[in-house]
């Protein structure tokens, strides 16, 4: 354990130290951890002859240990080339029968049969195949042909006929077997799945060639069906907002599989799931409507006779409710604050409800593996609705969202944003995905060692225009600190005279704009230096408190900042970046700008991520050179190997497609049978920077180094910098 954990920090010296104790006692686990310090280190042939070695001496009575090391080796060669696929395939399966109850045998041997698949699918997507040459003297010659539309499809069809089946039943034993893997394997078997029904439902209307006579088609769905009835609902919670989009699956046999797993989990988590379902039973797409009402009566049915059905009924009352305050319009613009008993008296009178308070929280089940009493994915403690607060704030920004306040059961009072005419899904997909990279992140041991983890809170859309927020408290905006601290300092910024020196220069064609915004930004730093780092002087008077909160400043800005370039969030302007004024440490709030939106907006973004000079001033000494740039290429590297587990998350928004993709695509449908082309687009960007492409520097994969190097370098170069809109405060 000790040469493991060694290795895992980087220390490979005293790895070796404790492999040389360990020999002694186990030389078994000492050779498998060798083996895998040899392949870290470039030496594959080392670690495959030290394996290979290692099997042929164990007796066939040690199946634990033979396990252990035919499994590393099974991985190793293929991961190498090194053998045919079939010779590994036999070497995973003999893995499986040494070890029938082991999680890890039954997980690798599903992701070998998912790399065939991957491969599969490559091989039918080329656009050209070879013809072998008829001639004996023309073989070396071979010629090529187009390969054309509906042969591809059929092609990949066929790949997924035969490789799918084994990838489900693999995977579902693990699953069943234990949760290390939960996180990567289900969403990923739900994906599969639901894109071959798909295809499937295609074939059967005529739209795409059958597969050839040797596949059984019904295979994956049967593998599947299997899965849903032997494995435990707890274990499909993380899915559920995958399993929501796709309520209106054009494949009967799997939309009926859909609608009786979600109604059995609405069942079985009414408290919280009524959150997510409940919603899309009140739906605008009539389609998607009818299948959530579907899911809501089915699960009233398997409730009846009981207390808790009561929460399903009232739950339909209170986003009725919820939607109207939102979305009212009629307040006057010089009213401040209202009263809900007064201009709401129906959700003011829904008191005492057995509904959850939204929180993030109460929301977000547990590992499988813990959390909750008896293995609960949910906090039997979990505050429900007691009554509502009754003085409503309403905000000054353009929509006028309003602040409400839930009186919990624990009698503590829980303040909520009703939010209308924004499309809430974006922020409620992005914290499923900040969801996941802390579990990612949790995993990895130079990630935990320095507490990686990044500040989620609730997003709760209940139309596809309105939402509720929680409101996280002890969260103060970023441009206020700093105003406050240049009014306090008497520094001269005025929006008046900065707007009064930019017009010239913006009005400026080429190299002279160019120039001219580079050196009136240079001048605003200088006039208006960072003050960010007087705030964490004033509020952590302790050295050890000052040194922590800049600790977690720095951290929590380098991880924010990779997530944010992944999936291309833009508008990061100093209201949208708050800071924890008990820790230091920073949230995001307002995902409307994703998937780099920013460059089609008036004044295109042109930096990757925000790290002017106040940010940077505040990590200390090192600037953007020591802390930041070492958790950003940890927190890259986590990004770049579990790009597929965080791919599926957002592929959701394939069959939920944004409002914004169905008013620039008329082909956008809003019911979710048919794949998104927008959502294609935007996650085909996403594969690409988590492979190490960035498109602005070429074609070529840089290293996670590399990368990270490059967007540093973009987010801190001053003519990037100068090009940003101006009330972006790219001076600051």
């Amino acid at each position: 354990r000790l040469a493991k954990s060694a290795r895992a920090a980087g220390n490979t010296e005293s790895a070796g130290n404790a492999l040389a104790q360990a020999r002694l006692h186990d030389p078994t686990l000492a050779t498998v951890q060798c083996a895998e310090m040899d392949w870290a280190a470039g030496r594959a042939h080392d670690a495959l002859s030290r394996l290979r070695q290692q099997c042929a001496k164990l007796e066939t009575d040690a199946q634990g240990a033979l396990a252990e090391s035919l499994l590393l080796l099974a991985r190793l060669t293929g991961e190498a080339g090194e053998r045919e696929a079939a010779e590994v395939q036999r070497m995973h399966v003999r893995v499986t029968e040494l070890r029938p109850t082991w999680e890890d045998g039954h997980f690798w041997l599903g992701s070998f049969h998912d790399r065939q698949l991957r491969l599969a699918l490559d091989a039918a997507s080329r656009d050209q195949v070879e013809v072998p040459a008829k001639t004996p003297g023309a073989m070396s010659c071979p010629s090529k042909r187009i390969v054309g539309g509906k042969e591809k499809a059929r092609k990949k069809f066929d790949a997924h006929a035969a490789h799918l089946g084994p990838i489900i039943r693999s995977y579902g034993q693990a699953l069943r077997r234990g949760s290390m893997h939960a996180p990567s394997a289900l969403p990923r078997v739900v994906t599969l799945w639901l894109d071959y029904a798909d295809q499937l439902a295609r074939v059967e209307a005529g739209e795409l060639p059958a597969a050839e006579a040797q596949h059984n088609v019904r295979a994956p769905e049967d593998a599947m069906a299997e899965l849903i009835k032997g494995l435990p609902l707890r274990s499909w919670l993380p899915c559920v907002a995958q399993l929501v989009s796709r309520t209106c699956h054009r494949h009967q046999r799997t939309r009926d599989m859909l609608l009786l797993l979600l109604s059995r989990l609405l069942a079985e988590y009414p408290q919280q799931l009524v959150w997510a379902v409940m919603p899309v039973a009140l739906a605008k797409v009539s389609e998607r409507k009818q299948t959530g009402e579907k899911i809501v009566t089915a699960a009233k049915q398997r409730l009846l006779g009981t207390p808790i059905l009561e929460v399903l009924r009232s739950s339909h009352k209170l986003i009725e409710q919820l939607r109207k305050v939102c979305n009212d319009e009629a307040i006057d613009k010089a009213i401040k604050k209202v009263s809900l008993k007064t201009r709401w008296p129906a959700l003011h009178r829904m008191t005492n409800l057995s509904l959850v308070v939204p929180l993030y929280s109460n929301l977000t089940p547990a590992e499988v593996d813990g959390g909750g009493a008896a293995g609960s994915p949910f906090s039997p403690n979990a505050p429900t609705i007691a009554s509502w607060g009754d003085s409503v704030e309403v905000m000054g920004s353009l929509q006028r969202p309003k602040k409400v306040a839930i009186l919990g059961s624990d009698g503590v009072k829980y303040d909520f944003l009703c939010k209308p005419k924004d499309d809430l899904r974006k922020d409620a997909r992005m914290m499923d995905f900040m969801t996941t990279v802390n579990r990612l992140l949790q995993k990895s041991s130079n990630c935990r060692r320095r507490r990686l983890a990044v500040q989620c809170y609730a997003v709760t859309p209940i139309d596809t225009e309105c939402g509720l927020i929680e409101w996280v408290p002890h969260m103060v905006q970023l441009r206020s600190v700093i105003k406050g601290y240049w009014d306090v300092l008497k520094m001269g910024f005025s929006h008046s005279a900065i707007k009064a020196r930019y017009n010239p220069v913006a009005q400026q064609q080429g190299s002279r704009r160019r120039q001219g915004l580079a050196e009136l930004i240079r001048q605003l730093m200088g006039e208006l230096p960072p003050v960010l780092q007087h705030w964490f002087v004033e509020k952590f008077g302790e050295p050890s408190s000052w040194f922590e909160a800049r600790l977690a400043f720095t951290r929590s800005m380098a991880l924010m900042s990779m997530i944010g370039f992944a999936v291309g969030l833009g508008d990061r302007h100093l209201e949208n970046i708050l800071i924890h004024s008990t820790s230091g440490s920073i949230m995001h709030v307002d995902f409307a700008c994703l998937f780099d939106q920013g460059l089609n907006l008036a004044t295109p973004e042109q930096v990757p991520f925000r790290l002017t000079q106040n940010l940077v001033h505040a990590m200390g000494m090192s600037g953007a050179e020591g802390v930041f740039q070492r958790v950003s290429e940890l927190a890259l590297e986590q990004l770049r190997e579990n790009r597929e587990a965080l791919l599926n998350v957002l592929s959701t928004m394939r069959h939920d497609p944004l409002v914004e993709w169905r008013r620039r695509n008329a082909k956008e449908d809003a019911s979710g049978r048919s794949n998104s082309e927008e959502a294609e687009k935007e996650l085909a960007k996403i594969d690409l920077k988590l492979r190490g492409v960035l498109q602005a520097h070429g074609t070529m994969p840089l290293s996670v180094q590399g990368q990270v190097q490059h967007l540093i370098n973009d987010a801190t170069n001053i003519y990037n910098l100068s090009q940003m809109y101006v009330w972006w405060m790219p001076w600051c």
